[in-house]
């Protein structure tokens, strides 16, 4: 990121990161895109619209259902593949995120959780 002159320092995130904020907004407003355009294609044979309007529903429908279906991918990926995010992954079904990675990837949400001693601390010295 350097290269290009940008700061490669991430801001402090909280619950949520920003690609979650992303792909959660894409993926609501995707899902009403759809909804709609399948609407018009499904009603379309009773004359309700115009035989364009249908075309360009299908064409939004499509591009608006791949859109979403490259966010599922990528998120997938994050979550169950990219080995920096096992933590994250582990963390659905246990509903425990380790207190080194919830530091480093989510500090604002670490930061108020420990202000207001929400994080126990282990015998070992860890946190979660």
């Amino acid at each position: 990121m350097q290269r290009l002159g940008l700061n490669p320092t991430i801001p402090e995130q909280g619950f949520y990161n920003v690609g979650q904020k992303v792909f959660g907004i894409t993926a609501f407003f995707g899902g009403i895109v759809i909804a709609v355009t399948g609407w018009i294609m499904t009603f379309s044979q009773q004359d309700l619209t115009g035989q364009s309007t249908v075309q360009w529903a299908i064409l939004i429908h499509f591009l608006t259902a791949g859109l979403v279906f490259a966010g599922l991918l990528v998120h997938i990926y994050m979550a169950a593949i990219a080995k920096g995010m096992r933590p994250a992954f582990i963390s659905m079904f246990t509903g425990y995120v380790p207190a080194d990675y919830a530091a480093s990837h989510h500090k604002h949400w670490f930061d108020s959780l420990k202000n207001s001693h929400k994080i126990n601390t282990l015998e070992n010295g860890s946190e979660n």
